[in-house]
């Protein structure tokens, strides 16, 4: 009969084996399938670009709105986030980076990008809202913007706005929320361009 004491070594080579042969005793987890917000399509303008450089910045958000989690608030007080989707990046990033897309595809003003170097106009944000919410157990997407136009030298506030949408969602299901929340900053952008050519045709 061996000896208690004979078999730890057993035990334990036994052990490494286990670990490394690939196998575990642990479920694997399932990875968050990434999604990416649908760019907006805008028309270019019939008019001449503004002869102005604007630079677009992420907008602020807070902790959660900020994050590269899709929100959801499905009902009372509660918020939650869908477990098995997420942004491809954060949402401020996404934003901007459509934001630009659409200016650059309207041709307002003669360029626009993220670089704060060389511009002459600044246009900063805070992302209110952007989740999906349910009412009467219908799935819209809401998204709500406070945005302001600055001066890029000084940063003296030229003009300010408060931009909101909502798009109902054709299905509980994660492609039609995204769709969703896309239609919602199709409609945002439209009225930022909208706004901003107004703000700049006055200066």
């Amino acid at each position: 009969m061996r000896h208690p004491a004979a078999l730890k070594p057993i035990a334990l080579l036994l052990l490494i084996m286990l670990l490394t042969s690939g196998c575990s005793v642990l479920p694997e987890n399932t990875p968050n399938q990434l999604y990416r917000l649908p760019a907006p399509e805008m028309l270019a303008t019939n008019a001449p670009p503004q002869p102005v450089t604007l630079s677009v910045q992420p907008p602020q958000a807070g902790r959660l709105v900020g994050s590269d989690r899709i929100v959801v608030w499905p009902g009372g007080n509660q918020v939650s986030v869908y477990g098995d989707a997420r942004w491809y990046d954060n949402a401020p990033a996404m934003l901007q980076s459509t934001w630009i897309d659409a200016l650059q595809q309207s041709g307002i003003v003669r360029h626009v990008s993220a670089d704060r170097q060389g511009a002459d106009y600044r246009l900063t944000s805070e992302l209110r809202d952007f989740h999906i919410a349910y009412t009467q157990g219908t799935p819209q997407a809401v998204m709500r913007v406070d945005a302001v136009l600055q001066d890029a030298a000084s940063g003296e506030r030229l003009a300010t706005t408060q931009l909101s949408a909502s798009q109902v969602s054709e299905s509980e299901k994660i492609e039609a929320v995204v769709n969703a929340l896309g239609a919602t900053n199709q409609q945002i952008s439209q009225a930022l361009i909208e706004w901003l050519q107004l703000t700049l045709l006055e200066r």
